[in-house]
């Protein structure tokens, strides 16, 4: 197949690598490719292909058909109605593309975010949305565009929170990771109640390719097997990378603190896909890809 990604980020990049190395074709679009091309080293059936998906398109030299998009570009900094606007475009350019490349199929992930309360909640695929940012409004908007689409073929993945090799320095549990790494003490606020689901990438890729091979259709929630809360995973990670670390509660209040959402996973695994990547093996993944960097 030739297939085009949109994004170069944590998801975008590990479904490029996980369709090159089956033998497919594959393009990665992406405005934010400087620093990222290493990335794609190894894969000569990857190609790296500069352009802005909120802007001015580059599509000079590209293939004239591709049997497959996998749209995982997003704009995250989207505080105003003006700058969800521009976001926006992310999503009409993609159409745009599949529209002059007769592309018949495309897989788009989706971060849009249910509505929050206290307490245990199971989330399936018909839970109420948060609607409270331009951010959330525009995801939402999204899904339903294309849903709705006529003529495409289309699987929305709705996601919760992705972890691979190519996770941002910033995020929870690479900083668990690298500290633990360090011998350094893992700080967890205010005391470690909020509890997360995590999906590998590994799984993301999977479930891409199976998605495309099986002819899926529809909005689908995917979600590792189990969510763990901070103090959890922080015992966890200092377990699995065999550190002397100590964990320390901190002083910063979390809002999330108390939530607790349990993904429903029943529609997907119905469809014939389940996960098998579990958190300690992505931790595992993880901390052998950063020791090469701490080194």
């Amino acid at each position: 197949m030739k297939v085009f990604v949109t994004g170069a980020g944590l998801v975008g990049s590990q479904v490029a690598r996980h369709f090159g190395r089956l033998g497919h074709e594959v393009w990665v679009l992406s405005r934010f490719l400087s620093g990222r091309k290493p990335l794609f080293e190894g894969f000569p059936r990857v190609t790296p292909w500069a352009t802005d998906l909120r802007g001015q398109l580059n599509l000079g030299g590209l293939p004239s058909h591709f049997d497959l998009c996998v749209a995982t570009a997003a704009d995250l900094a989207v505080g105003s109605e003006a700058e969800a606007a521009g976001a926006q475009k992310i999503l009409e350019n993609t159409l745009l593309i599949c529209e002059l490349k007769n592309v018949p199929k495309l897989i788009y992930f989706s971060s849009a975010s249910v509505a929050k309360g206290f307490g245990r909640h199971l989330v399936s695929e018909q839970a109420d949305l948060d609607l409270s940012t331009h951010y959330k409004k525009m995801k939402a908007q999204d899904e339903l565009v294309l849903l709705g689409s006529a003529g495409l073929t289309v699987t929305v993945f709705r996601l919760t929170a992705p972890i691979g090799i190519d996770l941002p320095p910033d995020r929870f549990l690479r900083r668990l990771i690298e500290s633990s790494l360090r011998g350094q003490t893992l700080l967890v606020y205010p005391d470690g109640t909020r509890r997360q689901n995590y999906v590998d990438t590994r799984d993301i890729a999977r479930a891409t390719q199976f998605a495309a091979e099986a002819g899926l259709t529809g909005l689908y929630n995917l979600s590792g097997n189990r969510t763990i809360s901070n103090l959890e995973l922080a015992n966890m990670v200092v377990e699995t990378v065999k550190s002397t670390s100590y964990i320390q509660f901190g002083e910063f209040q979390d809002v999330e603190s108390g939530r607790n959402f349990e993904v429903s996973n029943v529609k997907l695994r119905r469809a014939g896909f389940d996960c098998v990547f579990s958190i300690k093996r992505s931790i595992d993944w993880i901390a052998k890809n950063l020791r090469a960097t701490l080194d």
